[in-house]
């Protein structure tokens, strides 16, 4: 769902390729740095 496979030939291709066992890239996280929110200190 989340490539737009949506059709048989689509999921077949991603079968034979073997791209269903593929790691998908990191993505980068955002951070947030706001002054109220509470870091890890916090709850230590």
């Amino acid at each position: 769902m989340a490539l737009g496979a949506l059709t048989y030939k689509s999921i077949a291709s991603i079968l034979a390729n073997g791209l269903d066992r593929a790691t998908p890239p990191a993505e980068a996280v955002a951070v947030m740095l706001r002054p109220n929110l509470r870091g890890p200190r916090y709850f230590h």
